[in-house]
């Protein structure tokens, strides 16, 4: 397939709001791939003692040591770069790209664009748990104009259906 027959959607929402849920669900009846910027983080977060909880100082460690390594080398985007060259030679017509920081969304979705690609921005949310965490990386997924919002309120049943619509809508708008 050519980028012309895919579509990145860059997902994003605060934590457990069922962002990993519904994508995988939807991987599950498409085809699609996902993948995490912050999955190299978590290499050598555990290299670094950290147990893998993802519980409020998991996850500012996670935040933290993402800035760190990303002023340093650039690691995550150039994975995600990587990345996205693996998905384009693939036969998966969608890839959720699960990115949580404004400035990296906006970049990451400027380079597919700029290389002809076809990108959109998604935030899922759900009222039920908008807490704030104490880091960056989660308080601040407000700080960007997505393209498009879920609003995942419905019982999981529904909000599997109501996911596979709003992604049908997706890519009819970036794909028809």
């Amino acid at each position: 397939m050519s980028p012309d027959d895919k579509l990145v959607v860059i997902v994003n929402g605060r934590g457990q709001v069922g962002k990993d849920t519904l994508c995988d669900y939807y991987g599950h009846l498409y085809p699609s791939r996902k993948y995490s910027a912050i999955e190299p983080i978590k290499k050598i977060a555990r290299s670094c003692g950290w147990n893998g909880q993802k519980d409020e100082e998991g996850r500012k460690f996670l935040s933290d040591l993402k800035n760190l390594v990303t002023k340093y080398s650039d690691l995550p985007y150039k994975k995600i770069v990587l990345a996205y060259k693996r998905f384009l030679e693939s036969d998966k017509k969608v890839w959720f790209l699960m990115i949580r920081e404004p400035d990296e969304i906006e970049r990451v979705k400027r380079y597919i664009l700029d290389t002809g690609g076809h990108c959109a921005t998604l935030l899922i949310r759900r009222a039920d748990n908008e807490r704030l965490w104490g880091n960056m990386a989660d308080d601040g997924v407000y700080e960007y104009a997505y393209d498009y919002i879920f609003d995942n309120y419905a019982p999981l049943e529904a909000a599997q259906y109501d996911f596979i619509c709003c992604m049908k809508a997706i890519i009819d708008d970036h794909l028809a």
